[in-house]
């Protein structure tokens, strides 16, 4: 359930208008690939799992290449809390709390999360039990709304290029490969196997939700409207008679609250298991301050630097963490067992 939140969430607010202005009409194509992308990169997970049973994510390069190689894992989670608080924080002003200041809104938004990531798992585990009905049925209820109002003249292919489609699959592949998570959650599962199949179900009911959402942003909206508005899904919810708009937002709080606690949790355990803490309770502090700083003042200055930032610089820097380090971590593990068997 965690994963299927950490995937919607991400790519409903800000994402269709950047992985449309690349794919366009093809953006079902970008999304097929992006899913089997990322369902290689859950194999590779698994694998690692079931040669290091009851180890997280951090524990396996710790234990394949040495105690820094755990860093890495860490820190990619702190970048990716930074960026999903951002885009929190910007959706927030632009539509719910436009004239609070901005800095007070994330360091809301970091002390809330803040507390779920201290009382622990087991408390973002049931509240994303409660949000996830609600994404679920928010979602597919906007997209039948709008549904008659979609003009079948906007998806008419007019332009496209291989290049286009292969970048915006990309982009879709390092947001859903956020979900390398698996590789923590597992070790908290009595049953690994079943944290494999329950990562492809959600990875693959989101594709085809957030597939959904792009085709009927472009029917609605049509292509130019779309690249130039910043939310597509909340200029959906405007074009319904019925007041959908609360529960948008609803949406938006609920579901980036629990997304952001569960990158939270996940870098706060993290630096623990790499620095040799027993209780990550102890960087929850340190890991928030690093998370706000980097959506304060990494990311741009205002959103269109930010939408360029997650078109550009993201990619670059997740792919080789999400699929690169993993494969990595496999072929040296399967390497070290053959070579230096037990």
């Amino acid at each position: 359930m965690l994963i299927a939140i950490l995937t919607m969430h991400f790519s409903i607010f800000l994402m269709p208008g950047i992985i449309l202005e690349f794919s366009r009409q093809y953006s079902w194509v970008s999304m097929c690939i992006a899913v089997l992308g990322d369902i290689l990169m859950a194999v590779l997970l698994y694998a690692l799992g079931q040669m290091y049973p009851g180890r997280t994510l951090f524990e396996y390069p710790q234990l394949i290449l040495g105690r820094l190689a755990g860093k890495l894992f860490a820190l990619f989670f702190l970048y990716v809390g930074g960026i999903i608080l951002r885009i929190f924080t910007e959706c927030s002003l632009t539509y719910l709390l436009d004239e609070t200041p901005f800095l007070f809104l994330l360091l809301l938004g970091i002390t809330t999360t803040g507390y779920y990531v201290y009382k622990g798992l087991t408390v973002i585990v049931r509240l994303g039990e409660l949000v996830a009905p609600i994404i679920f049925i928010v979602v597919p209820g906007l997209l039948l709304s709008v549904s008659p109002k979609i003009s079948l003249a906007n998806l008419v292919v007019v332009d496209w290029t291989w290049l286009g489609i292969f970048r915006g699959a990309l982009i879709q592949m390092a947001m859903f490969g956020v979900c390398i998570l698996m590789g923590v959650f597992m070790a908290f599962h009595d049953k690994p196997g079943q944290s494999f199949r329950v990562k492809v179900r959600g990875v693959i009911i989101s594709g085809v939700l957030i597939t959904a959402l792009f085709l009927v942003s472009l029917g609605v909206l049509g292509e130019y409207a779309v690249a130039q508005t910043t939310f597509p899904t909340e200029s959906l919810a405007r074009l319904i008679e019925f007041p959908i708009d609360p529960l948008i937002l609803a949406v938006l709080v609920m579901g980036g609250s629990i997304t952001i606690s569960i990158l939270y949790f996940a870098a706060s355990l993290g630096l623990a298991q790499t620095v040799g803490l027993a209780n990550y309770r102890w960087l929850i502090i340190p890991a928030g301050v690093m998370i706000m700083l980097e959506a304060a003042y990494l990311l741009g200055d205002n959103i269109v630097e930010l939408k360029k930032h997650l078109s550009t610089v993201f990619p670059v820097v997740a792919l080789p963490v999400e699929l690169g380090m993993t494969s990595f971590l496999l072929l040296a593990a399967w390497i070290k067992r053959h070579s230096y068997p037990p």
